[in-house]
């Protein structure tokens, strides 16, 4: 993984804690953060294809889901 996909990755995970910030002071912060990584991204010259958006999730799902182990 690059600094570019690193930076991508870290605006992704700003967003998804903006859009679940009560506060909107904080959830603009958190906003223009992810605004900047994307920023430092594409002047690292070191793009890649935007990822596809995940079907919407309800709220109160996990963020991520780890499958159930086989017994």
């Amino acid at each position: 993984m690059n600094r570019a996909e690193q930076l991508h990755d870290q605006a992704e995970f700003l967003r998804s804690l903006a859009k679940s910030s009560s506060i909107s002071s904080k959830r603009d912060q958190l906003l223009r953060a992810a605004e900047q990584c994307d920023a430092l991204a594409a002047a690292s010259g070191q793009g890649r294809a935007p990822k596809p958006k995940p079907s919407s999730v309800a709220l109160g799902e996990p963020y991520l889901r780890v499958p159930a182990r086989a017994h």
